[in-house]
C-alpha cells in the first residue's frame, strides 16, 4: 500500500479444508501486482469469469484497508452477511487499489459455516447486488458488467427458494427472470 499509494491492498488466497490439504488457487491471469482506479477495479472484477476471483472481490477478508476507507461504511443490522453490502462501497472510497496474486491469505472452510447453508439468499442476498447495481448505474458505470452476475444469482436463488418451499420468494425471483428474458434485446 505504501509503495503504490493505494488505500486498499487485495491478495489472492488459499483454501484450507482442515484435513491437512491446501487447495491453492492459481489465477489464469498472471498479475503479480496491478494498480487500479475504482472504475478499473469494477471492470476487472466483474469481467473476470473465475469464481475464486469473484469471491476475492466480494469478501472483506484478504484485504488491507486504510482506516479512512472504512469510516463511513456501515454493516446492515438485519443480515448475517455484511461483506455483500459493504466491500464494494470500500472500493468507491479509494483513488487506488493494488491487487497482488500472491496467496497471502488462508481461508479455512467450515462445513457448518454460513457459506454452506442451503439458502443462497442468506449467502448472497439479492438486495445487496440490486443496491450495488443501482448505485453503480447512478455513477455511470457500465451496467452490463453486473448483468450476468445478477442473472446467475437470480437463478441460484430461484432454485434454492423452490427447494426450500419458499413459494413467494420463488415467484418474485421467477418474475424477474421472465421479465429480463422477455425484454432483453
Amino acid at each position: 500500500m505504501k509503495s503504490t499509494g493505494s488505500q486498499i491492498a487485495i491478495s489472492d488466497f488459499q483454501y484450507y479444508k482442515g484435513n491437512g490439504h491446501l487447495l491453492v488457487h492459481m489465477p489464469e491471469h498472471k498479475v503479480s501486482q496491478h494498480i487500479f482506479t475504482p472504475r478499473e477495479w469494477f471492470d476487472f472484477a466483474y469481467t473476470n469469469r473465475d469464481d475464486f476471483f469473484q469471491l476475492i472481490y466480494t469478501v472483506l477478508w484478504g484485504k488491507l484497508f486504510q482506516r479512512e476507507v472504512l469510516k463511513q461504511i456501515f454493516c446492515p443490522e438485519d443480515t448475517q452477511i455484511d461483506d455483500e453490502f459493504t466491500t464494494w462501497k470500500t472500493y468507491l472510497q479509494t483513488s487506488k487499489i493494488v491487487y497482488l496474486d500472491d496467496e497471502d491469505y488462508i481461508y479455512r472452510l467450515n462445513q457448518e459455516g454460513l457459506s454452506h447453508c442451503k439458502n443462497q439468499e442468506d449467502i448472497r442476498p439479492l438486495r445487496s447486488l440490486e443496491e450495488e447495481i443501482t448505485f453503480l448505474h447512478i455513477l455511470c458505470y457500465d451496467p452490463r458488467i453486473l448483468e450476468k452476475i445478477y442473472i446467475k444469482r437470480l437463478k441460484r436463488c430461484r432454485k434454492a427458494y423452490l427447494n426450500a418451499g419458499m413459494y413467494h420468494e420463488y415467484q418474485d425471483v421467477d418474475f424477474k427472470l421472465r421479465m429480463i428474458a422477455k425484454n432483453k434485446p
